[in-house]
Order: C-alpha cells, then structure tokens, then sequence
C-alpha cells in the first residue's frame, strides 16, 4: 500500500504542480521520460504538437502509473520469499527500493521535484491551508445530519430542513443494511447504525473531487454560486 501510494503521489503531485502553472511540462517530462518504454514514447511524443500540457500530463500519468504497477509486482514477485518472511524490513528496504532502476529513479526525482519546487510554493500552501477548512466544513454538516438522522430513526419531522436537505444529497437508500434495519426499528442497535451511518459519510466525501469539496463547501458556508 505504501508503495502505491508513492508511485500515483509521485505524478499526481507533479500534475497539479502544471494545472498551478508552478512546474512546466518540459521539467516534469525530463524526469518521467526514462521510465516509459520507448514504444510508448514514440506514440506519445507523434501527439506533442496538437495537445495541451494538460491532455499531454493526463496521457504521461496513464502510462507511468502502469509502468510503476507493473514494476512493483515484479519487484514483490522476485522478492516475495523475503517478503514473507519479514527479511525485507529486517534491511530496512521497501518495495521502490527493489524496482528496476529507471522506475526507482523516476519516482525518487518525481518526490524530490515536487518537494523543492511545489510543496513549499505560496499558491501550494494557500489551497492546503483552504482545503483544512473545505473538509472541516464538508465532515461538519454531512456528519451532523447524518447523526440526526439516525437519533430521530429517520423521522422527518425532528430533522432540521437543512439536515434533510443534505440527507437528499448523500442519498438515503444509499446507507448501509444495517442503517436501514435500524431506522425501520429491525435492529435496535443505535451505535452500530451510527457507525455505518458515519463510514456512509466518509465515503461520500471521499468520492468528491477536489473542485466539487471545495464547490460544496462554499454552498454550506452559504458563499456558494449557480452551477
């Protein structure tokens, strides 16, 4: 899992460092270039001319993820023994470690750029600071509606207008089996259903884009625009 989470962090980051405008794509290009198969390459480069660094990013990240997949199951799969058996983490090496060196290098240089030049620059820590309070605000309002919901067992005429409002916008038949029993009186076990209820919320949330959170945010705070 860790070494998932660095091989998709490592291009994601650097993609939202072009959308910024903080990183160029001839920078970001030089690091991923080596680790793509020169098939690829040729294919990809035939198409520089008629695409914009966007489309151009969106292209590269299909590529290289694939070739980051595919090189951590083959490090995982000639190391497996070790694996198991712990001896890995007794050498304190980890799964990018024992990828080809093409694939380890693009990922090192990748996390490297993205700390040098993108996680320290103004515009970066503006949206990160913002985004602290966008999920405080999205966690806030769907979490409370949701625990008010499962308080009254569902009973429209104890929840608050903007509660029910919000209940429409997750989806009530959306809730997990054991919220529906508990809100026709089926279970009684009100901190199972609230447990439920809550993951509910969490998963709702996680499943928002970034501009959506943040456009769902500002509609909570009542600062909100038409879409």
């Amino acid at each position: 899992m860790e070494a998932a989470d660095d091989f998709c962090y490592a291009i994601i980051d650097l993609e939202d460092g072009i959308s910024m405008g903080i990183l160029s794509w001839s920078e970001v290009y030089k690091i991923i270039e080596p680790a793509l198969d020169k098939t690829d390459i040729e294919e990809f480069e035939k198409s520089f001319a008629t695409l914009s660094n966007g489309r151009k990013m969106s292209i590269l990240r299909g590529l290289i993820i694939q070739k980051f997949v595919d090189a951590g199951a083959k490090a995982f799969i000639d190391n497996q023994h070790d694996f198991l058996n712990g001896d890995i983490f007794k050498s304190k090496k980890d799964l990018i470690s024992l990828c080809s060196p093409e694939v380890k290098e693009a990922v090192n240089a990748a996390k490297d750029l993205a700390k040098s030049k993108l996680f320290k620059h103004p515009r970066k820590i503006e949206l990160e600071i913002g985004a602290y309070n966008t999920l405080a605000t999205l966690l806030e309002n769907i979490i409370e509606a949701i625990v008010e919901y499962i308080d009254n067992t569902g009973d429209d005429k104890n929840i608050s207008s903007k509660s029910k409002r919000i209940l429409d916008l997750v989806g009530r038949d959306t809730f997990s089996p054991e919220v529906r029993a508990y809100i026709k009186a089926e279970n009684k076990d009100k901190n199972i259903a609230t447990y439920h209820g809550i993951m509910r919320g969490l998963d709702f949330i996680c499943g928002m884009t970034d501009h959506y959170a943040n456009y769902l945010a500002q509609q909570f705070n009542g600062m909100g625009i038409f879409r």
